[in-house]
């Protein structure tokens, strides 16, 4: 189940998500300066959610494969200055797709729900989008994906950890 949630005058509303316009122009939204990504990991799956100071999507993609592994190559590539570049999730049969556009240090962020993974853009169903910096981007993509590897690190864990005290969401 796909859900919208709202953040207005500090209160959090979830509300299942209408259709809305497959239009691909970016939008003059105002940038956010934070963005986040939550992952779950489920059983033979994981739940994710992507969230700005004004809107929240979560979704459930159930099979893997490649998604996280392309949503970070598309971040890098943002980074290191690639104008566009997109990501799919698989929840079989739907496909949630990640297009990145970029202008200067800005990034349009679109997540579209489409019905197949061969299914061009414009046949989804935009269920989230958001302008961010680059930086607040990948800074966003990066830790959701610190917080997973963090949330199951085996204790005995004999890999070399990071103090979590040195992390911060502000530049260095």
């Amino acid at each position: 189940m796909i859900y919208l949630a709202n953040h207005v005058d500090g209160l959090f509303a979830r509300f299942p998500v209408a259709g809305h316009s497959p239009d691909l122009r970016p939008r003059e939204e105002p940038i956010v300066t934070k963005m986040s990504l939550a992952w779950s990991l489920l059983p033979g799956g994981a739940q994710w959610t992507a969230a700005d100071d004004q809107t929240t999507v979560q979704a459930t993609a159930s099979y893997l494969r490649a998604g996280p592994e392309d949503l970070l190559t598309a971040v890098a590539r943002l980074v290191l200055g690639e104008s566009e570049t997109r990501a799919d999730f698989e929840d079989e049969p739907i496909t949630y797709r990640w297009i990145f556009r970029r202008t200067g240090d800005d990034v349009h962020i679109r997540v579209l729900e489409l019905a197949d993974y061969k299914e061009p853009d414009l046949t989804g169903t935009e269920l989230w989008s958001s302008r961010q910096t680059v930086d607040s981007l990948a800074r966003g993509v990066i830790r959701g994906f610190d917080e997973v590897v963090w949330k199951h690190e085996k204790p005995d864990s004999t890999r070399r950890g990071v103090d979590r005290s040195r992390v911060s969401n502000s530049k260095p």
